[in-house]
């Protein structure tokens, strides 16, 4: 819990390496948390890393296949990136 609200602080100051790092040291001791897994997804994309982007937001719908709002809301943004990257 500690680590993730680093990786927020961080990414409130727009420090977004910084916010990823935290985030993955939270799922190294949660690897099924699901909200860390949407979050990375958006840190991700906001840096950049759209491939990495794509595996969590994957493994999100993969462990909270039952949150309808969310998971639409997810297989929108995943089309998205998909289509922006060409894969």
């Amino acid at each position: 819990e500690n680590w993730s609200r680093l990786a927020f602080a961080f990414h409130n100051i727009q420090e977004i390496e910084n916010a990823i790092q935290a985030l993955y040291k939270a799922m190294e001791l949660e690897p099924n948390n699901t909200r860390f897994h949407f979050q990375m997804g958006h840190f991700q994309k906001e840096a950049g890393k759209t491939k990495e982007a794509i595996r969590h937001f994957e493994r999100y719908l993969q462990l909270n296949p039952e949150s309808k709002k969310s998971v639409e809301e997810v297989k929108e943004l995943l089309a998205k990136l998909k289509a922006e990257s060409g894969t």
